[in-house]
């Protein structure tokens, strides 16, 4: 699930356990974006403050983790980029990419 989570609230902790349990998926990875191009100009928190919020928001559900990697790529954070290396590292064939304003995404 990728966000800029500034903050991250229920509304995307529910989103998340609906889709983990609608279609069996194993693991949600939260991904805080690093600098996300559509929100350029606009002000956001520092990096590690939405981390550490998105951590302390997931922390109880056994499910879900916390991935910085679009934190520690350098420039801008494109969904594309953070979807070939999620399957890339986990090496898996389908990501669904859950966010805010759309269900999910299938890749």
């Amino acid at each position: 699930m990728g966000g800029t989570f500034d903050p991250i609230h229920y509304g995307h902790l529910v989103v998340a356990e609906e889709v983990r349990q609608k279609f069996g998926i194993q693991k949600v990875i939260f991904i805080p974006a690093a600098r996300p191009p559509h929100k350029m100009g606009q002000e956001i928190s520092e990096p590690h403050h939405r981390v550490n919020m998105t951590r302390l928001a997931t922390a109880s559900n056994r499910y879900f983790e916390v991935s910085t990697i679009e934190i520690e790529r350098q420039g801008l954070s494109y969904t594309i980029d953070t979807v070939q290396e999620i399957k890339s590292i986990y090496k898996i064939e389908t990501v669904y990419f859950i966010t805010g304003r759309m269900p999910f995404l299938r890749f």
